[in-house]
């Protein structure tokens, strides 16, 4: 895999990662349900994990 691509996929899948983040913060401070966003960042952080 050229190294190019690996870079813009990695940097794709983080801003993706960050704006749920940011989505999970807000309901937090909020005291708002997190809701199943969780169950999905979780998954994404181990998928980028495991592929890298």
């Amino acid at each position: 895999m050229n190294a190019e691509i690996v870079k813009a996929t990695l940097l794709s899948e983080i801003q993706e990662l960050e704006e749920s983040l940011q989505v999970i913060a807000r309901r937090v401070q909020q005291g708002e349900a997190v809701g199943s966003q969780t169950n999905v960042d979780s998954s994404k952080v181990n998928n980028l994990i495991g592929k890298y």
